[in-house]
């Protein structure tokens, strides 16, 4: 992961990098992974859920593997808005990794919320709307700090 971000910060310089740019340079290789990867990699998607919200086990865990690459997020969307506290980053990409995390481990919760109307599976759709849907929290989010 922390390549993909490099490659769109570099890819992206001689335009204005975006936070949806971002965002979607972080999660587009692992939506790829788990669509093409095989259900080993949808096993590992599901795991990493259970660990990154099991603070016990899964706080040592996350943090040797996962904090390397956050920060890496962090410092692009910082990059991408520079007008952001650090501190609205860190919450936003807290709620960015709980939407990720969730769509990725395809629970089959909003098969059934939805009355089969939307399927967990169906990483296309959660492709179509997910990196739009984080990008405006963190735009609102960071909209409201400057507001004060």
């Amino acid at each position: 992961m922390p390549r993909c971000l490099g490659w769109a910060i570099r890819r992206t310089a001689q335009s204005r990098l975006t936070v949806e740019g971002v965002i979607e340079a972080f999660i587009e290789p692992l939506l790829r992974i788990s669509q093409e990867g095989g259900q080993g990699w949808k096993n590992y998607f599901v795991l990493v859920a259970q660990v990154n919200n099991t603070p016990v086990w899964g706080g040592e865990t996350m943090t040797r593997f996962f904090d390397p690459v956050v920060h890496r997020l962090v410092e692009a969307l910082k990059a991408a808005r520079p007008d952001a506290e650090y501190r609205d980053l860190y919450w936003c990409y807290q709620f960015l990794t709980g939407a990720m995390m969730l769509a990725l481990s395809e629970t089959g919760r909003i098969d059934s919320l939805s009355k089969g109307e939307c399927h967990s599976s169906d990483l296309e759709a959660v492709r179509r709307r997910l990196f739009a849907y984080c990008a405006a929290g963190f735009e609102t989010v960071i909209g409201r700090a400057a507001k004060g």
